[in-house]
């Protein structure tokens, strides 16, 4: 059953979209870091600091786009024909 998301759920998106940019900044941050001690030198980037800016930045995006969904469903088998399917998100993954 999809049902319109509560207050509660959209703070909870919310507050995790800012945690998601406040991490992506402090990974551009250590990014930035690198670069700049590197002295355009591509060998002492660590591959490290560039697999944590894809990993934060998807994890944005991904929260991003749940900020966008309106809705939540509780069964994949029974709600994924509803019209609002691309406006739902799991209600698994709020507290």
């Amino acid at each position: 059953m999809i049902k319109p998301k509560t207050k509660k759920q959209k703070k909870q998106d919310e507050m995790n979209l800012i945690e998601a940019a406040k991490k992506c900044a402090e990974v551009c941050q250590e990014f930035h870091q690198d670069m700049s001690e590197s002295e355009f030198n591509i060998e002492w980037i660590r591959l490290g600091v560039i697999s944590k800016m894809l990993e934060a930045s998807n994890k944005y995006a991904t929260l991003l786009k749940r900020s966008s969904e309106t809705h939540t469903f509780i069964s994949y088998q029974e709600d994924n024909k509803n019209k609002l399917w691309d406006k739902a998100s799991s209600i698994t993954i709020y507290e």
